[in-house]
């Protein structure tokens, strides 16, 4: 019994992870994009850019657009919307509809990189540097 557990159980975690390559855009995040975001604005981000943005003072899913529990704004809305990724819990379709809906609130869009969008509040400075776009 105990050949065939270790025979079925197949490849582990920590080869899978040896043999993990980031892709051309996630690198591209990485490197250049994520770096140029300014660490003292509040933002709203899609999904998989939140963990990157943690240590911003705060942090939210693009429809929550208020640093809780005041009132107030968040200064950025930072979107990847990369075919690959999900956008939990809103999907592509409502982090589309949430950024049709930003010019009304007073958001311009400050920077875009095929499907990376930074928009910014009338009077924040969310971009410290230019990403150069590949």
């Amino acid at each position: 019994m105990l050949f065939c557990a270790v025979a079925f159980m197949g490849p582990s975690e920590l080869t899978r992870a040896r043999s993990y390559r980031a892709s051309a855009h996630a690198q591209w995040l990485a490197g250049e994009a994520l770096p140029c975001l300014d660490n003292d604005t509040a933002m709203a981000a899609t999904d998989v850019l939140i963990p990157h943005l943690a240590t911003r003072r705060w942090i939210s899913y693009p429809d929550l657009l208020e640093q809780k529990p005041s009132p107030d704004p968040v200064g950025c809305v930072v979107t990847d919307l990369t075919t690959r990724i999900d956008n939990w819990p809103l999907g592509r379709s409502g982090t589309e509809e949430v950024l049709s809906g930003l010019t009304a609130r007073g958001y311009r869009e400050a920077y875009r990189c095929r499907a990376f969008r930074v928009h910014e509040l009338t009077g924040s400075a969310c971009l410290r540097c230019t990403p150069r776009c590949d």
